[in-house]
């Protein structure tokens, strides 16, 4: 099993992720006003650091009993991996095209140089990178760069954070795939499903590893796509647009919704909707019964945008993502009445 920690103040909550032992089952615990024992907390992140190895192990060795153990307990479906993938089994447009880039730039042994990876050279395809550079501890890697596109879907800037951070078996996921692909010393091709409240259907991964000025392996430039055929519809509509899940939290917003708030790249998501906008927000139906009833709803509210009181229309409407209703609310702005 593994702990993860998120220490605000005197409040400590642990993940406990669904662990490489077939009886063991996923929960939450949560402390407050007390400290975890030293020992205890070293102990429970030793036993994180042996699990991660044993999968890295399994991972490298192509085998996926382990994996699919992991993903099972998450009732999530087991990831694909394929090893030095060529030019033709990577579909993806724009992972094609930071392969493309990567293998004009690679040595001899499929390794680019950590100096040529540059927002200059990759361009937009940059927003759709990390740059994973290893830790003290080898089953531990930190995100030196995190794409703007990648936090968007995501909900958060993982830059400076370490793999680790993530909750549940993603963590170990993806230690364990950056560990196995170090060994290798390969290109590494995956497709993994997230974790539910994650707005995408799936992620599609190119782990291209990286070497230092004195060719030393200094980590991983990794290309990350999201697949959501209704995240794409979202991405074309002109107006802003939110995924608001049924407890009134924001899961998602478009690129029209980001500049309407002046955020560049993504919200702060896992906030709740009016403490985003500054726009009321209580529906009568839940997203399930307005989905049932064919409900759609257009409400007119005023809020506070750059210190200036304005009138909006809300048209909420829901949908389904991975067998979970979630309201999709359109803001528009409306003119003041004469």
């Amino acid at each position: 099993m593994i702990f993860t920690e998120s220490n605000y103040s005197d409040v400590f909550t642990f993940t406990i992720t669904p662990s490489l032992e077939p009886s063991f089952r996923p929960q939450r615990l949560t402390i407050v006003g007390g400290n975890m024992n030293e020992h205890t907390m070293a102990d429970t992140r030793a036993v994180a650091d042996k699990d991660v190895s044993r999968l890295a192990v399994s991972l490298e060795n192509n085998e996926t009993e382990l994996l699919k153990h992991l993903f099972s307990q998450a009732a999530s479906s087991t990831p694909t991996l394929l090893w030095s993938p060529s030019e033709r089994e990577i579909h993806n447009p724009v992972l094609k095209k930071i392969a493309a880039i990567c293998w004009e730039m690679a040595d001899e042994d499929g390794f680019v140089r950590q100096s040529g990876i540059s927002e200059e050279r990759f361009g937009p395809l940059f927003n759709n990178m990390m740059v994973v550079t290893p830790t003290e501890n080898p089953s531990r890697f930190r995100y030196s760069h995190y794409g703007s596109e990648i936090s968007k879907t995501y909900g958060y800037d993982m830059t400076g954070k370490t793999t680790d951070a993530f909750e549940g078996h993603i963590s170990l996921f993806f230690a364990s795939a950056y560990r196995a692909a170090g060994q290798r010393r390969e290109w590494l091709l995956s497709e993994h499903e997230p974790p539910s409240q994650v707005f995408a259907r799936n992620w599609r991964r190119l782990v291209i590893p990286m070497k230092d000025d004195a060719g030393q392996p200094s980590g991983f430039v990794v290309g990350n796509v999201p697949d959501n055929e209704l995240r794409a519809g979202l991405e074309i509509v002109p107006d802003p647009i939110l995924v608001v899940d049924a407890g009134g939290i924001v899961r998602y917003a478009n690129q029209a919704a980001c500049e309407f708030w002046d955020a560049r790249s993504a919200p702060d998501y896992e906030k709740p909707f009016e403490e985003l906008t500054g726009i009321s927000f209580a529906p009568k139906l839940s997203p399930s019964e307005m989905l049932g009833n064919r409900t759609v709803v257009d409400k007119v509210d005023l809020a506070i945008r750059n210190s200036i009181v304005e009138r909006f229309l809300l048209t909420i409407n829901a949908a389904v993502h991975r067998d979970t209703a979630f309201y999709i609310v359109m803001v528009r702005m409306m003119p003041e009445p004469h």
